[in-house]
């Protein structure tokens, strides 16, 4: 990783983590709190879409495993809007 990318390396460390630690929450929660978790991870998760564009564009990163990783990201993100919509 090139020096001035690490901090967002760090970033995209904490918005991956993010993602499965909000999910779990809301999965023992209710209503409007169970909701509130995974609109939070929907959110980290379109965080940790852009930090890996960063990244793929300034060539820091293997650009096919990135690429797979977004498809997966992008499959992430569909999977939350879903279960934000029925709630």
């Amino acid at each position: 990783m090139k020096a001035p990318f690490r901090s967002l390396a760090d970033q995209v460390v904490r918005a991956a983590a993010s993602v499965p630690a909000n999910i779990a929450e809301g999965e023992g929660r209710a209503g409007k709190d169970r909701r509130y978790h995974w609109r939070v991870a929907y959110g980290s998760a379109r965080e940790l879409d852009v930090h890996l564009r960063l990244l793929l564009a300034s060539g820091s990163v293997d650009a096919v495993r990135t690429r797979q990783a977004l498809t997966l990201l992008d499959e992430v993100r569909a999977m939350l809007w879903r279960m934000i919509q029925r709630g």
